[in-house]
């Protein structure tokens, strides 16, 4: 059995300047995206900190509510 020599996509290290224009991707689309996924993340994660805290401002409310009108 002898084996078969390298093909020429396995020769070795190819620049990324070197390859057609097929076989490079442009980084600017995964940057935005990227950026974009972060944002909206972040987002998402500052209206859940402003809903809970709104629970807790009514919750306070409702017992300072409770400890005026019960200790007159």
């Amino acid at each position: 059995m002898a084996q078969q020599p390298p093909s020429a996509a396995q020769d070795g290290f190819v620049p990324a300047n070197e390859l057609p224009p097929g076989q490079q991707l442009p980084a600017a689309p995964f940057l935005i995206g990227a950026y974009a996924f972060f944002l909206a993340l972040m987002l998402f994660y500052l209206w859940t900190i402003w809903r809970r805290i709104g629970k807790v401002e009514e919750e306070m409310r409702a017992l300072e509510r409770r400890a005026h009108g019960g200790g007159r």
